[in-house]
């Protein structure tokens, strides 16, 4: 890429909003599953990469699943509260 063009790239004004990142991650023990958080929503996925469901939360800090992978903990909060646990199953 040309210097010129390399310098008009810096100056385009982004026209789409890039993804929220990913503020907690959790693997299944078994490897069958990993769900992450982004933004305001819990997405789940299958050892394939296939998404098995993505639902609403409030923000997220922590994902843990139990040992035997059937419970998932996921630990919310909002700025200027307490903080919340919730258990999935």
């Amino acid at each position: 890429m040309n210097r010129t063009l390399s310098l008009a790239l810096l100056f385009i004004p982004a026209t789409a909003s890039a993804a929220p990142p990913a503020t907690a991650v959790a693997y299944r023990p078994d490897g069958s599953a990993v769900v992450f958080v982004s933004g305001n929503a819990l997405h789940a996925f299958d050892a394939t990469g296939e998404m098995r469901g993505a639902v609403a939360t409030e923000r997220a800090t922590a994902l843990a699943f139990a040992p035997n992978g059937k419970v998932l903990a996921l630990a919310t909060t909002e700025p200027g509260r307490s903080g919340k646990l919730h258990l999935l199953y």
